[in-house]
């Protein structure tokens, strides 16, 4: 999301990771949306005045992706009660675990971490929906960096891999793709889509 506001004036792609984890696909990634596993809420759509956590306003999975699901919900730019903003996708789920809000998304990489090394945390939520799918978090480089210094940044990534098989796996790292700025647009579309029905915020 910072990427498409500002970002990309002043950097170049360097890679974009592939994980292994449900909700990737390739170098794209989705948000899950949770809520508690005992609560009422089976469906986005049944989440109406709720209350919703997200780690941060310039986030994309946190808060970009999400909006853009509730969007198509909302009536007059609301749909939730009340919106608390955590600072972190795992302050979102203790939030939704600690009953201080009722549903959040969070990327898919991060809830597999979590799901891994988190499992009681993992317990205390249950999975109720996907948001659509965009280009996942990229390694940036200054666009002063030289080209070279790029393609030699992507041939020690790849290599790191190749030597430490087990810190990958452990990473749920399958590899990079070097992805064109044009394919990070998709993130843009969620928002300008978001907004065309007039729901500007999350809210």
């Amino acid at each position: 999301y910072p990427l498409m506001h500002g970002l990309r004036e002043q950097v170049q792609l360097v890679a974009t990771p592939r994980f292994d984890a449900p909700g990737c696909e390739g170098a794209h990634y989705s948000s899950v949306i949770v809520t508690r596993a005992d609560a009422p809420f089976d469906t986005l759509a049944s989440c109406r005045g709720a209350r919703v956590a997200y780690n941060q306003d310039d986030s994309n999975s946190g808060m970009n992706a999400l909006r853009h699901a509730v969007a198509p919900h909302s009536q007059e730019g609301a749909f939730f009660r009340a919106a608390l903003r955590t600072g972190s996708h795992v302050g979102s789920l203790l939030a939704v675990a600690d009953n201080h809000a009722d549903v959040a998304a969070i990327d898919c990489v991060t809830f597999a971490f979590v799901c891994d090394e988190m499992p009681e945390l993992a317990r205390q939520v249950r999975r109720i929906g996907m948001t659509a799918a965009s280009p996942g978090l990229p390694l940036i480089a200054s666009d002063t960096v030289p080209a070279a210094t790029v393609e030699a940044l992507r041939d020690a990534l790849n290599e790191a891999l190749a030597l430490h098989p087990e810190r990958a796996k452990r990473l749920r790292l399958q590899g990079f793709s070097a992805l064109p700025l044009e394919d990070y647009e998709r993130i843009a579309q969620l928002e300008s889509e978001a907004r065309a029905v007039g729901y500007t915020r999350l809210g």
